[in-house]
């Protein structure tokens, strides 16, 4: 940073603050007490998934602590668990297999945006991506024509 940017004096800690995940107050997780320049941090909590976090820091010199930043929000998520049931069989015809598959229990604590559909080659080999799947119908059919 320029002199300008610091008041003319170098910094001497960032404080960073985050809230409990459920629009709480927020809470110093370093740098308020003692100094510290640390710029990142990584927050774990039990019960973390699908909370929304907010985050805001400032900074301090010679001078005193600036006014804080403008907030950020992150949802806590992770990757959905694999599904636990194979797709259903619905119809098939000589051509056609309709299919249905169960929505997941678990969400990984976020809206499941997408899903990913592979078919074997037949004699049970290799897989391929069905690439004509929309990746949002639970119920599909598989044209092999």
């Amino acid at each position: 940073m320029t002199n300008a940017q610091t008041g003319g004096t170098p910094i001497f800690s960032y404080s960073l603050e985050v809230d409990d995940g459920n629009g709480g107050e927020f809470r110093a997780l370093y740098g308020n007490a003692t100094n510290s320049m640390s710029t990142s941090y990584i927050l774990a909590e039990p019960d973390m998934r699908g909370k929304v976090y907010r985050s805001r820091y400032r900074v301090r010199n010679a001078v005193g602590w600036s006014g804080y930043s403008p907030i950020t929000q992150k949802r806590a998520a992770s990757k959905p668990e694999a599904p636990t049931t194979a797709p259903k069989l619905v119809a098939a015809t000589a051509t056609t297999i309709s299919i249905t598959l169960t929505k997941s229990d678990d969400n990984g604590g976020s809206i499941i945006t997408s899903h990913e559909l592979y078919i074997d080659d037949g004699a049970l080999g290799l897989y391929q991506q069905v690439t004509r799947y929309n990746g949002a119908d639970l119920t599909f059919t598989i044209d092999q024509a």
